[in-house]
């Protein structure tokens, strides 16, 4: 039988809500705490990477705390980021105390399926009693304790959009199958939105169009912060785009991030879109895990999506857009601090380079069908 679709608005009304920024892991998890302490009626969790030791051990204590209290509480992991989750002593304690946790595409999941299941859930959204969101791109493994990282929270009235968005992807996470999206996209251009990225969306709410499209279309300045750099065509085409419409384009990522491999990568797509005048600084003060985006002094992001393949082509993501000036303002005092503890792209001298130099001529190549493809 066919679903309906259903569309919820994702604008937040009044205009400017009560918000507030938290720009490291040790700030975030305090605040995910408070948060969970003080709910009353509902917790719902939607997290990549949820450890069973340390922070995660702790959190999971606190969520079956507050479930033995008679709070609804709801956790949605993925299921190879958070493998084990259910069945770690944290999570079984969770389980008994009448929460309930929910895992996205397991291995098993992925190995019979891959196609249908390759999708990750990569976000790290927090809303407690409907009236209060947490969202942005910090996990809860102790590893990442020193990292810097960026999560907002935004106070209510939540958006409908927000829990209907968690209901579908807890559903599709039970029978394997994705309702129509759920929000409605006719007005993403001021005020406050919540942003989704995934299958089976709208391409105005879709996360992973929308964003490129604002990048694309910036005509003064770009500022992006990301932890990886392997940007898709669509991402690309982007970037370039607002180079040649006259913006100046800035990208800030670690000297060195958690995975190797996808440094050497992105040192690869760094080289080649310094050489198309995007300006790129690596953060020295340790690894930055955040994912920001503001353009043109006028329109900001906080989300869980990565300049990368991966959450521009098959994640779960999620985030809030803004044209808020003061959440702007605030983004960019953290943005000159993160930018003067950081060096330029190295430009020469290494296998990145000649990485970049291949990348380079095939995003010529990119550029020039998207501009062919409309």
């Amino acid at each position: 039988m066919e679903r309906r679709r259903q569309e919820y608005t994702a604008n937040w009304t009044p205009d400017e809500p009560d918000w507030e920024l938290f720009q490291d892991n040790r700030a975030i998890w305090d605040a995910v705490m408070a948060q969970c302490d003080s709910a009353r009626t509902s917790i719902r969790l939607e997290q990549y990477i949820f450890d069973t030791t340390g922070i995660g051990r702790r959190l999971l204590d606190l969520l079956a705390a507050k479930a033995r209290q008679g709070v609804d509480v709801r956790v949605l992991a993925d299921g190879i980021g958070s493998r084990g989750l259910i069945d770690s002593d944290g999570g079984q304690a969770l389980l008994r105390s009448g929460g309930r946790i929910t895992m996205l595409n397991g291995p098993w999941d992925v190995a019979s399926n891959p196609i249908r299941n390759v999708h990750r859930l990569h976000r790290k959204t927090l809303i407690c009693d409907e009236a209060q969101l947490m969202v942005g791109g910090s996990c809860y493994a102790d590893y990442m304790l020193q990292w810097r990282d960026t999560m907002i929270r935004v106070g209510g009235p939540l958006p409908p959009a927000i829990v209907a968005e968690f209901e579908r992807t807890s559903r599709r996470a039970h029978d394997r199958r994705l309702d129509p999206h759920v929000t409605d996209a006719r007005d993403m251009q001021e005020g406050w939105t919540y942003a989704i990225g995934g299958p089976n969306l709208h391409p105005q709410a879709d996360l992973r169009r929308s964003l490129p499209e604002r990048i694309a279309q910036a005509r003064s300045s770009v500022l992006l912060t990301t932890p990886y750099l392997v940007p898709n065509r669509r991402l690309w085409r982007a970037m370039i785009s607002a180079v040649e419409n006259g913006a100046e384009v800035r990208i800030l990522m670690p000297a060195r991030s958690d995975h190797r491999l996808i440094d050497v990568l992105g040192q690869g797509f760094a080289l080649a879109l310094a050489r198309r005048g995007v300006r790129i600084h690596e953060y020295t003060g340790g690894m930055i895990h955040a994912k920001l985006a503001q353009v043109d002094e006028a329109w900001s992001s906080v989300s869980s999506f990565n300049l990368d393949i991966l959450s521009g082509s098959v994640n779960f993501e999620s985030g809030v857009f803004s044209t808020s000036p003061a959440l702007h303002a605030a983004l960019r005092a953290q943005w000159d601090e993160d930018w003067g503890l950081s060096v330029p792209l190295a430009t020469c001298g290494s296998h990145a380079d000649r990485i970049g130099s291949d990348l380079g001529s095939r995003g010529d190549t990119l550029t020039t069908r998207g501009r062919s493809d409309g």
